[in-house]
Parts: structure tokens; C-alpha cells; sequence
């Protein structure tokens, strides 16, 4: 993946979040795994998720457990280890992406008019 592909994927993350003013925890994993598509360390995608430490470990513990998310040291000195999204991680945010355009079909946004019976 390309430094402006990955940028993109962060911008979209960034500006999403002020679209609605509470994530459920589909969207939160969402997040977490499309930050660490491109391998990153748990500052980073802490930040970029907007979550705290605690937060953040919950939800890692609860993707590496899953196989969704795993841990890869990278280079010699690295002392943290940088998380990537798996192929079963891959799968998750393809068929999130799926449910997402789903939901925003305009058909479930119609404008209901109620009336009133005398």
C-alpha cells in the first residue's frame, strides 16, 4: 500500500468520525483495522481512532484473539511491535464496507409521513 493511499484511509477515518457523534463497535473495529491495514503501532492508531489506552487494548486484545489483527516486529530495534491487519481482518472491513452502502441506499432514508386517522 502507498504513502497516499494510506494517507487517504487515514483522512477518511478523521473526517468520518464527526459525521456522527457516537461509534458503535463495529465502527470502532472498523477503525482499528483499516489503521492497521498498513501496519502500525498502537500510538499511532490510538490517535488516528481516537480511543484511549484502555480502549484500545480492550478492542486489541479482543482482534488478535479473533485473528483479526496481529502483532509484527519489524526491524531489529524495534521494541514495539507494529499491528497488521489479516486476511480475516481484510474480510471484516470488506463485508462492513458492504453493510455500510447498504445502509446509506436511499430507500432506507425516505422521509415518513404520518397520518393522522379521525
Amino acid at each position: 500500500m502507498s504513502n497516499s493511499q494510506i494517507r487517504k484511509q487515514i483522512l477518511v477515518l478523521t473526517t468520518r468520525k464527526s459525521d456522527f457523534m457516537r461509534r458503535n463497535q463495529m465502527d470502532i473495529i472498523a477503525d482499528i483495522l483499516t489503521a492497521a491495514d498498513c501496519g502500525m503501532r498502537k500510538t499511532q492508531i490510538m490517535r488516528i481512532c481516537n480511543l484511549s489506552y484502555q480502549q484500545l487494548k480492550a478492542y486489541v486484545d479482543l482482534l488478535v484473539s479473533a485473528g483479526l489483527l496481529t502483532s509484527v516486529y519489524k526491524g531489529k530495534r524495534s521494541n514495539a511491535p507494529f499491528l497488521e491487519c489479516t486476511n480475516k481482518g481484510r474480510i471484516y472491513l470488506q463485508k462492513y464496507k458492504d453493510l455500510q452502502s447498504l445502509l446509506r441506499e436511499p430507500l432506507l432514508y425516505k422521509k415518513v409521513t404520518w397520518l393522522k386517522v379521525v
